[in-house]
Formats: C-alpha cells, sequence, structure tokens
C-alpha cells in the first residue's frame, strides 16, 4: 500500500515528538512516581530479583506447609537478587528469614503483605472501594480504566464458571465502564480439533458478555493470549459481532503483533467492521499489543516438537507493529484501533500516523495502570486522543497469581533490547539517558523501514530431526488449520467398511463404529487353530528378519516412522472410527509408533531379537 511506505517518512518527525515526551513525563512525575519508577528500574535491572520475586511468591507464599515455607525462604535469598531490592526491604526479607525459625506461618503472611504493597500501583484490587477509588482518580486526570479480572489458570468448569460469574459482576459496577476478558479463560476444556464446537462454545460465553454489557453500558474488550486459542477466539467474536441484538455495542478485540498471522486477523476484523457498519453497527475497536505470552509459547512449542510461532527477533515484532498501526489507522471509520505502548517512539508514530491520514478521532492510546502514570496524564492533557490504561485485578485470595501476571509482564518486556528497559533510563539528566535515547531512536527508525520487508509466512512448523539421531516424532500441530481440516476430511470421508473388506475376511462377526454405537461391517474371527498357524510363520521368518544388516532394518523401520507421519491424518481418521479414539489421543499415539520405529533404528548395541511378540488391545 501506497499509504504504508509514505508513513516510513514519518520516522524523523516522530522522535523529536517522541523525546519532547520523555522530557515533559520527566518533568510531570510525583516524588511518588519516582520512588516506584525506581523500584521497578532495579527489578528490571537484575534478572536475579525477578527470580527471587516468582520464588517469594509460588515457594513462600502459596506452599501449604509453613515450616516448607520457611526453607523455602532461605533458599531463595541464597540466590541473590539483591540488587533489585532497597536496602530496606532486603534486610527486611533477612529479618524475616530469622523470624521463621519460630514463627513461619507469620512470615508467610507478611511476605504476602509486602509484596502487596510494593505492587499495589500495578495490580488492583477488586475490593469496591479501592477500585472506585482508582476510577475517579483517572477520569479527573481525563484517563479510562479498562479493568481485568485477573485469576489463577482455569484447569476445568468449575473454575471457567466462577471467573465468568467474577467478570460479570465486576461489569454491574456502576463505576466500571470498560472491561478486557479472554474467553478461554471463562470456557473450560477447549477442543482444538473441533473448531467448529469450541467456536460455538466461546460465541456462547461471548452473548453472554455482551448481554450484561449491554445492560450496564459497559465497554467490552476480547482479550488474546496463546496462540492455539487465535482463530476459534477471532471468528467467535466475528461471528457474534455481526448478530442484530449486538449491532450497537462498542466491542473490540486485541490482535498481537509477535504473530506473524496479526495482519491476516486485522484484515479479517476490518472485513468484519465494513459488514457491521453496512447493516448500521457501530465501530468496532482493534487493540493493538505487541504480545503478551512469550514463554510460554516457546514452551508450549518445544513440548509438542515445533518451532514458537511468534517472531524471533524483537526488531520482527516492532516492525510487525508499526505494520500494523499504519494499516489500521488506514481504513476507514468503522474501524477504531487501539494502540497499546509504552514506547513513546511508537506512540508519537500513531499519532502522527493518524494526523496524517485523518483519523486523529479514531486513535485510542492505551498503556498498563501504573507503569508510566506521568506519560498518561502528559497525553491525556494534551493529545486529543483518548487515553485509556489497563488495570489488572485481584482479590486477596488470587493474589498470588497477580504475581505471576505481573513478573510475566516484567519478563518479557525487559529484555535488554525492549523499551520498557530502556523506559526507567531515559529521563534528561542521567549518565544512561543519552545512550539509551540513541539506542531506541535507532531501532524504531530500522524497524519502520523494516515494515515493508517483513515475511508474514506461518513460523510455526515442526522441528527439524537431527541427522543419525533419535528424536522424537512432532504430533500434528492443531494449531495449523491445513492440518486441522485434513484430519476432518479424512475422519468425514472414511468408509470403515470398505477399509474392513480389504483387511479382514467377511464373516458374522460385528465391527461397531464407536463414533456412531452403529455396526459398520462384519468379520470373520480367527480359530485359535488359525492364529497358532499365524504365530508359527511368523517364527519361521523371525530368523531371516534377524540376519539382515543393522542397516536393512533400519532403512525399513526409518520408512515405516515417514509413513506413519506421513498418513497421520487417515490414521487418526480410523482409530476414531474403529476404536472410539480422539484426536488427542490418536495423535500422541501415531508419534509414538513412529518413535519406536526410529529408536529401534538408531539403536544399535549387539542385542539379539526376542522373537515374535504379540501385543493383545483391549478392544
Amino acid at each position: 500500500m501506497d499509504s504504508l511506505r509514505g508513513l516510513q517518512e514519518l520516522g524523523p518527525v516522530a522522535v523529536v515528538r517522541a523525546e519532547a515526551l520523555m522530557d515533559q513525563a520527566a518533568r510531570e512525575r510525583t516524588g511518588r512516581e519516582r520512588r516506584g519508577r525506581a523500584r521497578l528500574a532495579r527489578l528490571v535491572d537484575d534478572p536475579d530479583s525477578l527470580g527471587l520475586v516468582i520464588s517469594l511468591t509460588d515457594d513462600v507464599v502459596r506452599t501449604r506447609s509453613a515450616r516448607a515455607a520457611a526453607q523455602s525462604l532461605t533458599e531463595a535469598l541464597s540466590r541473590g537478587g539483591r540488587r533489585g531490592f532497597s536496602l530496606l526491604d532486603w534486610w527486611g526479607l533477612r529479618g524475616l528469614e530469622q523470624l521463621a525459625r519460630v514463627a513461619p506461618r507469620l512470615v508467610q503472611r507478611l511476605v504476602l503483605w509486602r509484596l502487596r504493597s510494593l505492587t499495589r500501583e500495578v495490580i488492583g484490587s477488586t475490593e469496591s472501594r479501592q477500585l472506585r477509588a482508582l476510577v475517579e482518580t483517572r477520569r479527573k486526570e481525563q484517563i479510562r480504566l479498562n479493568v481485568n479480572v485477573l485469576g489463577e489458570a482455569v484447569l476445568g468448569p468449575d473454575e471457567a464458571d466462577r471467573r465468568l460469574v467474577r467478570v460479570l459482576e465486576m461489569m454491574t459496577r456502576p463505576y466500571v465502564d470498560y472491561v478486557s476478558v479472554k474467553l478461554s479463560a471463562v470456557v473450560a476444556h477447549l477442543d482444538y480439533y473441533d473448531r467448529v464446537g469450541s467456536t460455538t462454545r466461546l460465541a456462547e460465553a461471548l452473548r453472554r458478555i455482551l448481554d450484561v454489557a449491554l445492560e450496564h453500558s459497559v465497554f467490552v474488550n476480547v482479550d488474546m493470549e496463546e496462540f492455539r486459542d487465535l482463530r476459534v477466539t477471532v471468528e467467535a467474536f466475528g461471528a457474534v459481532i455481526l448478530e442484530p441484538r449486538y449491532l450497537g455495542l462498542s466491542v473490540g478485540v486485541v490482535v498481537q503483533a509477535y504473530l506473524p498471522e496479526s495482519r491476516e486477523v486485522l484484515d479479517y476484523l476490518a472485513e468484519r467492521a465494513h459488514a457491521r457498519s453496512s447493516l448500521g453497527g457501530a465501530p468496532l475497536k482493534v487493540r493493538l499489543v505487541k504480545g503478551a505470552n512469550l514463554a510460554m509459547e516457546r514452551v508450549e512449542a518445544r513440548l509438542t516438537g515445533a518451532h514458537p510461532p511468534t517472531y524471533r527477533t524483537k526488531a520482527d515484532v516492532d516492525a510487525s507493529y508499526l505494520d500494523l498501526v499504519g494499516r489500521a489507522l488506514s481504513r476507514g471509520p468503522e474501524l477504531r484501533v487501539g494502540v497499546a505502548s509504552h514506547n513513546l517512539y511508537h506512540v508519537a508514530f500513531a499519532l502522527e500516523a493518524a494526523a496524517h491520514l485523518g483519523a486523529l478521532e479514531r486513535l485510542d492510546l492505551e498503556m498498563l495502570e501504573g507503569m508510566a502514570p506521568a506519560e498518561a496524564r502528559l497525553l491525556a492533557r494534551h493529545s486529543t486522543c483518548p487515553v485509556i490504561t489497563y488495570a489488572p485485578v485481584t482479590d486477596l485470595g488470587d493474589f498470588a497469581a497477580a504475581i505471576a501476571y505481573l513478573v510475566r509482564r516484567l519478563d518479557e518486556n525487559t529484555s535488554p533490547d525492549n523499551y520498557l528497559t530502556a523506559a526507567f533510563f531515559v529521563d534528561p539528566g542521567t549518565a544512561r539517558s543519552a545512550p539509551t535515547r540513541t539506542a531506541q531512536r535507532e531501532r524504531f527508525l530500522k524497524s519502520l523501514a523494516d515494515t515493508s520487508a517483513l515475511s508474514r509466512e506461518r513460523l510455526r512448523t515442526p522441528l527439524e530431526p537431527p541427522v543419525d539421531a533419535f528424536a522424537n516424532t512432532p504430533d500434528g500441530d492443531v494449531t495449523d488449520p491445513v492440518f486441522v481440516d485434513h484430519l476432518r476430511r479424512c475422519t468425514d470421508a472414511l468408509d470403515l467398511a470398505r477399509v474392513a473388506d480389504t483387511l479382514l475376511e467377511p464373516g458374522d462377526t460385528p465391527g461397531v463404529d464407536p463414533s456412531t454405537g452403529r455396526v459398520a461391517y462384519h468379520y470373520r474371527r480367527p480359530s485359535p487353530d488359525e492364529v497358532e498357524r499365524i504365530l508359527g510363520t511368523l517364527r519361521e521368518a523371525q530368523p531371516g528378519w534377524a540376519e539382515r544388516r543393522h542397516v536393512e532394518r533400519s532403512a525399513l523401520l526409518l520408512e515405516f516412522a515417514r509413513l506413519a507421519d506421513r498418513e497421520r491424518a487417515e490414521t487418526m481418521a480410523l482409530m476414531a472410527h474403529d476404536t472410539g479414539k480422539t484426536p488427542g489421543e490418536s495423535n500422541a499415539e501415531v508419534s509414538e509408533a513412529a518413535d519406536f520405529a526410529r529408536e529401534y533404528a538408531t539403536h544399535d548395541d549387539g542385542s539379539r531379537a526376542l522373537g515374535v511378540v504379540t501385543v493383545a488391545p483391549p478392544w
């Protein structure tokens, strides 16, 4: 798009604007904000400190055994982290270490109290009086609060229902007019093989939320985290917002720039917004974020034998983000754009791009509550765009989960090349200010220049197997629509009777398809004598197999492993119809079969074969 190439020329003026904002924000800070900023700066400047916070939360506060918690406190402090804490807090922890010998339960409560007090600026309380006061304070500053109810991971329907009830209750409070909710946190046990069924369940939950939003005039922002939730969440959202009941309701959804698929998602949402507008509906909002689940995406991909779905470098993430900002602002009035970023170069670029495109009335500026209060106030006063702060809130019982959320945010946003790390050191008058600004300025201009060349190819692909060594076979990727669609077609098209005719002799024994409960074929069950003859034939053939060279046996086994992987969807479909296996079960079993073949193909220690082995499955 020519308009996007033209936006790259706005880089130098965006730099001037961003650095002017830095200077103004430094003068704006209160003493309390400077102290809080210093605390966060110490944390992000020392990786061991974040590890200590995690240990204090998981191993001390959440441990049921007070004695074990006391021991964990000693071990946590021995691993370091001193630089991330003030002298008062560090020696306070050392004092609690001694107190824990006689009063460990009291120490657990004191550690929790101190963690809560230190994070109160960035993790709010669900307690009504406190939350109302925060909302009213921000309104006086012309800032709107986007409330996100935090909680533990959803492991089952009960937790999902409780989370949904808490979200709905929050929406009924008269002072709350904006909430964020992750649909996968209020719907348990999503089946990603069943895209239609999962989309339907998410849509049902979204309708319940939007019904309350209609009644109480609340803006609902649908959050996003796990890559595996992306397509089902976007499809559920895209379907529900076109339903007549919700056309007049303002709603939004998150788009994560660290995924190459983000441009495709933005284009889809822009089409939905246009369709909604043609029906007389309200504008749709996209909230553009960098991405907030990087560590777990890497872990989950590794467990399934795949590359992570995210861009490999921060530079590519930034280029993707700036590309999305430009593309979203280039759309029509039916699409509102929320630019959620602490990077003042990116914020300034969004303001300049919106002015250039005549889209300032469609732009929202968004930041994390408590992370950059001076910058938020400054933007609220001096720009014509609404300013929104994203406020995670929790009750005391879920506070440990909130700490985990905060640490994840800090961990993912405080790599050496990340702006949030630099943001604590850009204020003028310090030794680190000039070199920090220079580095961030250059990163911004390079990312802006790279937007046109950025690849949007899918990055979550199977790991390359090592040469001449065993490696686990990756499961079929449930996040890959090509694989899931192929599996569905194989399952729908499978003719079990035809397969039985090919493999089995006809007879009177019924073969039941567990997926339907109906008889699909008949076959002849072999007699005991026939089984003995078959085993005898195998015993006669076994010495010939044993005499083959290892390289020959290895080649055959590896070919079987490749065939099993190549025909995975067909095998899974057969297992569903003949044994009742779910895709989640059969996917892993196909990989296991291929793994056994690969293991024996690469294993040559001179062992002798056992002979003929029978496997008697329980079906």
